[in-house]
């Protein structure tokens, strides 16, 4: 076990860390730069110590009962970023299942300064929402095909309970000796570009802000000349409505809506998408306990490039996969849309994220949109919704999907971070998924 003054010296050094992270790169970078910041620090000293306390923690659990996390079991590749780490160190931002156990289970014992020390001898279990049986089987479905970043949320769109969240890369439990970067922290967690996903907030936006949005059509051309901008698009050229516009993910169309519907409600559009989860900057956001990233846009309606760009899902735009999973939930069942949770509990709380009548003529467009323009061959038939997105990052294109499982009430939130690389398309994760709740 760590001594008392040892401890103090490392709790100091991850501090110096932390702060460092900040300095450089910017409070808005906090999560990211601090989380890799005193990833390498924190984890080999947690590991040790969290290990060496007899009855301290007891078990974390999956939702049957499957044991991730004991004092004689580390635990597994594909659930140990949500089990270990980060769970000691003062003001750093985590996605520890431990660290949920002391600030929920033990708000009056646990103290941040003692770490596990403080909880010896409570022994209690934490029980996960997640089903580690679907969580391993995507996991290794994207692993085998050479994904070496990528990320996957599956909730129940009733409940808010999250079943699966794969992060890749994984961490193998024994040792952080030549662990890739990043795979410490469970990306379900932070936000990401949504790309074209994002026209899904969107098109909530302009269908409840344009009565006769089913009415309006809009010429493709591939560019749409601005003073502040050009607008670009490389899907399919031509007239389209708001259904065909959301099949082929037509940024003209978009484009010029934004700028004629919403740009001119921009205080009633900045309502809707609060009520989503959004905000004008980067803000934290609490699932039982774990501080998240949440979702933010620059959209200020002055029709500016980067104003436009950012509700079409480029840009300054960052939206949690968590949010993204509520809002497809609030569509799919017309308004409802659970809090999330990560542990096990009977009571689930909702939000009225947009009107009834939105969610259900957004619903209609879109499973329209979905079965004209999306290849029947390349999704699995139990999927009753998705909507692809690509984001450009300086390190390739990153392909996302967000959907909806009828069959077992699951909403979904995928990305393929290394997409240019890896074999697998976002697609296929999701199919994978269906396959395996068939079975159940």
């Amino acid at each position: 076990m760590i001594r008392k003054t040892n401890q103090k010296k490392w709790i100091i050094l991850a501090a110096a860390i932390l702060l460092e992270a900040i300095l450089i790169t910017g409070t808005g970078r906090l999560f990211a730069g601090a989380g890799e910041a005193v990833e390498s620090l924190s984890t080999e000293a947690y590991m040790e110590w969290a290990g060496d306390i007899p009855g301290s923690t007891g078990e974390i659990v999956d939702t049957n009962g499957e044991v991730l996390w004991s004092r004689e079991f580390r635990g597994y590749e594909d659930t140990y970023s949500l089990v270990g780490e980060l769970k000691d160190v003062p003001y750093a931002e985590n996605t520890a299942a431990l660290s949920m156990e002391g600030s929920l289970l033990h708000p009056e014992q646990y103290r941040a300064a003692e770490g596990a020390d403080s909880l010896e001898g409570t022994g209690e279990t934490v029980v996960l929402t997640i089903d580690r049986g679907l969580n391993e089987d995507i996991y290794q479905y994207m692993k085998d095909r050479q994904t070496r970043s990528g990320s996957a949320l599956f909730m129940e769109a009733g409940t808010g309970k999250i079943r699966a969240a794969v992060s890749l890369p994984g961490a193998v439990p024994d040792g952080v000796e030549g662990l890739p970067e990043g795979a410490l922290l469970n990306k379900n967690f932070l936000s990401v570009t949504p790309g074209s996903t994002m026209k899904i907030v969107t098109t909530l936006l302009l269908n409840e802000l344009d009565e006769d949005l089913a009415h309006e059509k809009v010429r493709c051309d591939g560019r749409y000349e601005r003073p502040a901008g050009d607008i670009t698009c490389i899907t399919q050229r031509g007239v389209h409505d708001i259904e065909s516009a959301m099949g082929v993910s037509c940024n003209i169309y978009y484009g010029e809506q934004i700028l004629q519907v919403l740009d001119p409600q921009a205080d009633k559009s900045w309502e809707m998408l609060e009520n989503m989860g959004f905000s004008r900057e980067p803000e934290a956001k609490d699932v039982d306990g774990l501080i998240c990233q949440g979702s933010s846009t620059d959209f200020d309606g002055s029709g500016s490039f980067s104003s436009t760009w950012s509700l079409i899902g480029q840009g300054q735009t960052q939206v949690s996969p968590v949010d993204m999973c509520r809002i497809v939930s609030a569509v799919v069942h017309d308004v409802r849309a659970p809090e999330t949770h990560l542990l096990e509990t009977d009571k689930t709380a909702y939000t009225q994220m947009v009107s009834q009548e939105n969610a259900g003529e957004v619903c209609q467009i879109w499973q329209n949109a979905y079965r004209a323009y999306y290849p029947a061959e390349e999704y699995h038939r139990d999927i009753t919704v998705a909507k692809t997105g690509s984001a450009e990052h300086q390190d390739g294109v990153h392909k996302l999907l967000a959907g909806y499982i009828e069959s077992s009430d699951m909403v979904f939130f995928i990305e393929v971070a290394d997409y240019e690389t890896s074999m697998v398309d976002p697609a296929e994760v999701a199919g994978e998924a269906c396959r395996y709740l068939e079975q159940k």
